[in-house]
């Protein structure tokens, strides 16, 4: 839901008035309300939901952990230390991985409970953690352009610059 609220408030207030060069100085706004063909949108809500998708990789920890966002994430059992295809599920935030042909949803690690589990241990003794992953430039790309837009007392909080041109 936040991130709907942030992409929302971001085509509508920014993106679609700026004048695009490809759209030979037109904003996207003057080119979606000029065009005189209806918009037509996929029948099915899954097909909508796959257009708002992105992949990424991510390593498996010896306890079948991946780190998205600096959260763990648990794996189903025997991906322990393997490179795997990641699905972010952009309009609900889920992250999903694929298991024995299937798509599923990964869950956060509940700490409380895996802080009492025992680990399995290697021939040589305990290792050191594997390091974070850092974060990708689109990582970084979105934490800037999609920052709150409301603070935490339900107030909005300024983000377009006065020049910028209202809604008329």
């Amino acid at each position: 839901m936040r991130f709907e609220l942030r992409l929302r408030h971001y085509t509508e207030q920014r993106y679609a008035h700026q004048p695009h060069e490809s759209l030979g100085g037109d904003t996207p706004w003057q080119r979606f309300h000029g065009d005189p063909r209806p918009l037509r949108l996929p029948d099915d809500t899954v097909v909508l939901r796959r257009k708002f998708e992105i992949c990424f990789e991510r390593l498996v920890s010896k306890d079948n952990i991946v780190q998205v966002d600096g959260l763990g994430y648990e794996m189903p059992r025997g991906h322990a230390e393997e490179r795997v295809l990641l699905r972010r599920r952009l309009l609900d935030g889920a992250i999903c991985a694929m298991h024995d042909g299937r798509l599923v949803e990964l869950r956060v690690v509940d700490t409380a409970a895996n802080a009492r589990a025992p680990r399995a241990r290697t021939a040589s003794g305990d290792e050191p953690p594997l390091p974070m992953p850092r974060k990708s430039a689109a990582d970084l790309a979105f934490e800037r352009d999609f920052r709150p837009v409301v603070d935490a007392h339900g107030g909005v909080l300024p983000s377009i610059p006065d020049d910028f041109p209202a809604d008329d």
